[in-house]
């Protein structure tokens, strides 16, 4: 495969873990806290209400994410956010035209199959928006 290839390839796994992050984080939070998850969930833990949007947050604040609520740690075992934590150095290679080697793609591919099964499971015990999130797995 070309570099030019393989690269879009790589965006392409990054671009559906960060969505199925967001709509996973998104889906998670609001059953847990309602719809003004943004400002209750950090003020139930002690924290400062987010100043933005979570369409805004980074990579690695979305990571953060699954560590900082009991909700999403229950959801995302210990492993997976390791696996998540270590892909932030690749998204920043890809985001930045670096290219990324062979084992650091598979990382990628197997952070996807960690939120796909996550999805899996989540589908059949909440009401995540499905539709949305399998035609992004799809793709």
């Amino acid at each position: 495969m070309e570099q030019i290839d393989f690269m879009k390839e790589a965006y392409g796994e990054l671009y559906k873990i960060e969505i199925s992050l967001r709509i996973l984080i998104h889906e998670v939070m609001t059953e847990e806290y309602g719809p003004g998850w943004l400002i209750k969930a950090p003020v139930s833990m002690g924290y400062r209400p987010y100043q933005k949007p979570l369409s805004s947050f980074y990579y690695h604040e979305l990571i953060s994410l699954l560590s900082s609520y009991p909700c999403l740690k229950q959801i995302f075992r210990e492993d997976c956010i390791l696996l998540l934590r270590n892909t932030i150095s690749i998204r920043n290679n890809i985001a930045h035209c670096k290219s990324i080697q062979n084992d650091e793609f598979k990382k990628l591919v197997c952070a996807l199959k960690e939120i796909k099964e996550i999805t899996n499971v989540k589908n059949r015990s909440f009401s995540v928006n499905s539709e949305e999130l399998l035609k992004i797995m799809s793709k």
